[in-house]
């Protein structure tokens, strides 16, 4: 396989169909302005993953994609402010976000559908790259915050109903 579209496909229409799992990632740069001292300005990141993730059909019921659930943890709640630097960039145990994301072809692409349940917000995304050696699908999406730069997000599949890690 060598396009996004075919690895989709080959995770959908896998025999038998194992339930798959969902490792995701993004990355998000800083946008502040640089004070041109020793400012520490890390970006924004997110890890999540779910499993058992069900088979999306077209109109002629053929399979065609795949909808799954989320857990997902961000790093920029801050957990301690009197650390120095504050620790803002821990991702905090007990506050993650429930997400829903569905993935469908899209000519050799792969278009994902993101639904942020907690914030009552979704986005939608194509894949630029397929990276056939590792598996992962790589997309531009919003970055997080109004007027925030684009983040990269990864996703990375496993057809068996286990973990499957970036």
């Amino acid at each position: 396989m060598t396009t996004a579209s075919e690895f989709l496909a080959s995770i959908v229409n896998r025999d038998p169909f194992k339930s798959p799992s969902i490792t995701l990632a993004t990355l998000q740069r800083h946008d502040g302005p640089s004070d041109g001292g020793s400012h520490w300005a890390p970006g924004i990141g997110s890890y999540g993953w779910g499993i058992n993730g069900t088979v999306v059909t077209d109109n002629t019921n053929t399979k065609i994609g795949l909808l799954i659930g989320l857990q997902v943890w961000f790093s920029d709640r801050r957990t301690n402010p009197a650390a120095t630097p504050p620790a803002w960039q821990q991702f905090k145990a007990a506050d993650s976000d429930s997400v829903r994301v569905t993935l469908t072809p899209s000519g050799d692409a792969v278009h994902a559908h993101v639904e942020l349940l907690r914030w009552k917000s979704d986005f939608t995304a194509h894949s630029f790259m397929f990276e056939p050696a590792s598996q992962q699908l790589l997309f531009v999406v919003p970055g997080a915050g109004p007027g925030a730069p684009p983040a990269v997000m990864v996703i990375t599949l496993h057809p068996t109903g286990q973990f499957g890690f970036l």
